[in-house]
């Protein structure tokens, strides 16, 4: 299987998910509709998790740089997922579900920090001059601000008011952290671009934007008079995201097994 097709299989997922929550979902019931969500997101979760765990087990897990950073994706998508369980079918324990969340948004930071600088660790040099360098960085910071400034906003308040949400404050900095990590990312990827590593940094970039779509469809598509989109908006984001991110553990994971098959067959 090539990238091209990695990438034709996790367009074309995303693009179902977004019909199906345009078209259908909105005509189920409230219960069918509790189980269609309960399935997909789980199983979203759950597919980027099983993918993170093949390309870190490629890698020896914690033992090489690359592994590391795919072991903490497999923490951070397992934890999610268990934490979509709980939210889904253990309402009445929300302290579990943000302990779930906090400690998986700490792994994704870990996880896109060394994915982010990756291209450091291995001696290359990002993409473009170092101007272009900045603006895209200063781009990916404004838009961290822009997305996160209501909800960042909200917890300080309640920090104020003596009622933190521990939980909800890592979420919104995690998510500050990782729409700023957008920029090393999207740099690694035009420095790699051509060879069968761009793919891996160009699926991991639109998996980013996928979490910058979720993100922002409540507030552009409700500033837009779109309130009826904004459900819709948030599931292609949240399929982008995950479907994206799963075709870039697939992709490491394949040049992986090629590179140990080579290995094997000049041994």
């Amino acid at each position: 299987m090539t990238s091209r097709w990695i990438a034709i299989f996790a367009a074309s997922g995303v693009l179902v998910l977004a019909i199906l929550d345009a078209i259908v979902v909105g005509r189920l019931t409230a219960r069918a509709s509790f189980w269609y969500y309960a399935v997909a997101r789980t199983g979203l979760f759950a597919l980027v998790a099983i993918s993170a765990g093949a390309a870190a087990g490629k890698f020896r897990w914690w033992n090489e740089y690359v592994g590391r950073a795919w072991t903490l994706f497999l923490i951070a998508y397992s934890l999610l997922t268990c934490s979509e369980i709980a939210r889904r079918f253990f309402p009445e324990r929300p302290t579990a579900k943000e302990l779930l969340v906090a400690v998986a948004n700490l792994a994704l930071i870990g996880a896109y920090a060394l994915m982010a600088r990756s291209l450091h660790a291995a001696g290359l040099h990002y993409f473009g001059s170092i101007a272009k360098q900045v603006l895209i960085v200063v781009l990916a910071a404004a838009l961290a601000i822009a997305l996160c400034k209501g909800s960042l906003l909200s917890e300080i308040a309640s920090i104020r008011a003596g009622t933190p949400h521990i939980g909800s404050l890592i979420s919104v900095l995690a998510d500050m952290i990782t729409f700023l990590l957008v920029a090393p990312l999207l740099l690694t990827a035009l420095s790699l671009r051509g060879g069968q590593m761009f793919w891996i940094f160009a699926f991991l970039t639109a998996g980013t934007f996928g979490w910058i779509v979720n993100q922002a469809s409540a507030s552009v598509l409700g500033n837009l008079g779109l309130q009826e989109a904004v459900r819709t908006g948030r599931m292609a984001g949240f399929a982008l995201a995950c479907c994206f991110i799963s075709a870039a553990a697939l992709t490491q994971w394949l040049a992986a097994q090629r590179g140990t098959t080579g290995v094997r067959s000049h041994a």
